[in-house]
């Protein structure tokens, strides 16, 4: 962010909004309630990081791990859902391509006897 009074970058100024909002959406899927949910949980956790830190003893960065490991398991359990909703997809219409086949060769059998 560029500053107002110094005229220049100031590192840490901002408290990484853009960053939370965007990871909180993408599991959230951009839904309502569940963005509304996972917000409050990540604040309550990133609140609570620094009390911890100074109750504690325990680096605020703890926070930030949990943040990550949350996100990848919840952004990796649905990319595993999804391919395996399109290999159960594909195997129903293979399925169902098969049956046709066979009702197709039972009445051009059929056909050709009468």
């Amino acid at each position: 962010v560029m500053g107002g009074i110094q005229h220049r970058f100031i590192d840490g100024i901002s408290a990484n909004y853009a960053w939370d909002g965007v990871m909180i959406a993408m599991i959230a899927k951009n839904g309502i309630i569940g963005t509304v949910l996972y917000a409050l949980f990540f604040g309550a956790l990133q609140s609570g990081s620094l009390s911890l830190e100074f109750m504690a003893g325990i680096p605020s960065e703890f926070a930030m791990v949990l943040e990550s490991l949350i996100v990848l398991s919840v952004i990796a359990t649905n990319v595993v859902l999804q391919r395996a909703a399109v290999r159960w997809s594909t195997r129903q219409a293979e399925s169902r391509l098969r049956s046709i086949g066979r009702e197709s060769e039972r009445s051009a059998s059929g056909v050709s006897t009468d």
